[in-house]
């Protein structure tokens, strides 16, 4: 049986108290691993992207991404990866290393963690031409975990 005073030292239930290490130990060694931010724009999205980009992934990365966002508020984007820096700007490219085909709407729920990028592709919201290699470490530059 377990005193008042025990349980006045620790007032996590037993049964959360290895999620929650285990969370505050992931977190910790994870630092990129943040609380997701909710996006409600394009725009909004894309200025996140210089805060979110890891330098530190991409080494010996030189790439276009060339983002074209349909629909609602459609816009054409360019990612530049280059001696790991990143720079964005709106336009297009026939020999961009990646192309991204998606309505905003998918994109955005892509963002906010309301779609899963390959159930996006299996789905056809999400095409993506060029080097299938690099998509994924395309992702891996701003923190997906798939």
């Amino acid at each position: 049986m377990v005193s008042n005073d025990a349980a006045s030292e620790n007032p996590v239930p037993s049964t959360h108290r290895g999620i929650l290490v285990n969370t505050v130990h992931i977190l910790k060694t994870n630092p990129w691993l943040t609380y997701m931010a909710r996006y409600s724009t394009i725009d909004e999205v894309l200025a996140s992207y210089p805060d979110r980009f890891r330098a530190d992934k991409a080494e010996d990365v030189d790439a276009v991404v060339f983002m074209n966002l349909t629909g609602d508020n459609a816009r054409d984007v360019l990612l530049t990866v280059k001696d790991q820096t990143l720079s964005i700007e709106d336009g297009s490219a026939d020999d961009a290393t990646l192309t991204l085909i998606a309505d905003t709407e998918n994109w955005l729920a892509i963002e906010n963690g309301e779609l899963k990028p390959m159930m996006a592709m299996m789905q056809g919201k999400l095409k993506l031409r060029g080097k299938p290699a690099f998509a994924m470490k395309f992702m891996s530059l701003f923190g997906y975990a798939g």
